[in-house]
């Protein structure tokens, strides 16, 4: 999980009780199956979303954001997030 603030991203894992009180209201299974973006303003993204809006902080990020407008683009990066979730699963929050 991924919190924004400050102009920096602050890396937490899904385990900890950091992310269980942030993310309170969404089922521990749920928490652990997806990544997760929150911004300070309460705003919150999950699965291949957040990775996307992670990238979009990334120093040239916004020459990423065009390819949202591409048809398909939804579709093509949740199947590949799928992809790829169910093969890693969720071992980038321990």
């Amino acid at each position: 999980m991924c919190l924004v603030g400050e102009a920096r991203l602050r890396l937490v894992p899904l385990r900890s009780e950091v992310a269980a009180r942030l993310l309170e209201d969404v089922p521990a299974e749920e928490r652990l199956r997806h990544a997760w973006l929150l911004a300070p303003d309460g705003r919150r993204w999950m699965g291949a979303d957040a990775i996307w809006h992670t990238l979009y902080l990334a120093p040239g990020g916004w020459l990423l954001r065009p390819l949202r407008r591409l048809p398909g683009f939804h579709w093509i990066s949740d199947r590949l997030y799928d992809w790829v979730a169910h093969r890693w699963g969720p071992r980038w929050g321990e």
